[in-house]
């Protein structure tokens, strides 16, 4: 698999995750970015880097919650470390 299907795969299994969490969520297949929204407020997640933007300081918090469940899943700290 090389990096661009990486990338792809990655973005899809964090979407899947979020879904699973928010209901549905809006892709941004070009910039790897998801966009959730709950309780009236929206965050966009950057697939590449793993951060959040929001107005909401308690859905910042979730989001960021369940990225580190996801890193632990699709980007686990090798045997070796």
């Amino acid at each position: 698999m090389d990096n661009y299907d990486h990338i792809n795969k990655e973005f899809y299994d964090v979407a899947s995750f979020l879904e699973a969490q928010f209901g549905p969520v809006e892709l941004d297949e070009q910039e790897k970015k998801i966009r959730v929204a709950m309780d009236g407020y929206e965050a966009i997640i950057d697939t590449i880097k793993l951060t959040v933007e929001s107005d909401s300081d308690m859905l910042t918090k979730r989001i960021h919650d369940i990225l580190n469940r996801i890193k632990s899943v699709i980007r686990p700290i090798p045997n070796e470390y």
